[in-house]
């Protein structure tokens, strides 16, 4: 039996206004994300936070979350250390979900698994959703939106398929490159949503599923 969260998810997957923070016209995380909601088709509010730019990617570019005017449903921090800090800013400017994609936590020992859990903690007691770290993103192709930290590939089409998968190879996190060569799904897959998390290690056995198993379209 499905059970329906007791929490409102939507400022994480459905938000209509992204701060992304650290955006740089340079490259980068930022730029990908960005990019990619440029995309999906993305319909909202696209909000690039970084004090060295006055734009990027043609959006005007905030010093900070504080300057950004109107409301802001969701935040995408990019590999940033100080992450607690800037989630407590995100907090008291009334922003609901926030993303990381920072690595350097309790996969490196009890200093990172203490930073962590003081991340956990604030959270807890704020409400404040939060997905991180070592997070790759998301990509909503049906509804158009994702925080998705590595270039999609052009040839996925809505549909009524979701993949969560773990990227197991670090630093090279993508779909379906991810995947195992001979799990990969073909290009043109009618692809719903796409969730990948980074784990230190490959998993010791190859993806369950298998191709065949997935309807045609």
């Amino acid at each position: 039996i499905v059970k329906r969260s007791p929490w409102k998810l939507s400022p994480l997957f459905s938000p209509h206004s992204i701060a992304v923070i650290g955006a740089s016209p340079k490259g980068g995380a930022g730029s990908i994300v960005i990019r990619n909601l440029q995309r999906l088709g993305f319909a909202g509010t696209i909000h690039p936070v970084n004090p060295k730019y006055a734009d990027v990617l043609g959006y005007p570019c905030h010093p900070s979350l504080e300057t950004i005017p109107g409301p802001v449903d969701c935040a995408v921090l990019l590999g940033d250390k100080a992450i607690l800090p800037i989630l407590k800013t995100a907090h008291a400017r009334g922003v609901k979900g926030v993303w990381a994609f920072a690595s350097g936590f309790a996969e490196t020992g009890e200093q990172g698994a203490a930073m962590q859990r003081e991340i956990r903690d604030f959270c807890r007691e704020t409400g404040l959703l939060f997905c991180g770290p070592n997070c790759v993103g998301y990509a909503n192709i049906t509804d158009g939106v994702g925080m998705y930290s590595a270039p999609l590939p052009r040839a996925f089409r809505k549909g009524s398929i979701g993949v969560i998968a773990s990227a197991t190879r670090p630093g090279k996190p993508g779909f379906p490159g991810s995947f195992p060569r001979e799990t990969k799904p073909p290009s043109g897959w009618p692809i719903t949503w796409i969730t990948l998390w980074m784990t230190p290690k490959p998993p010791s056995s190859p993806c369950s599923w298998k191709p065949s198993a997935i309807p045609k379209a």
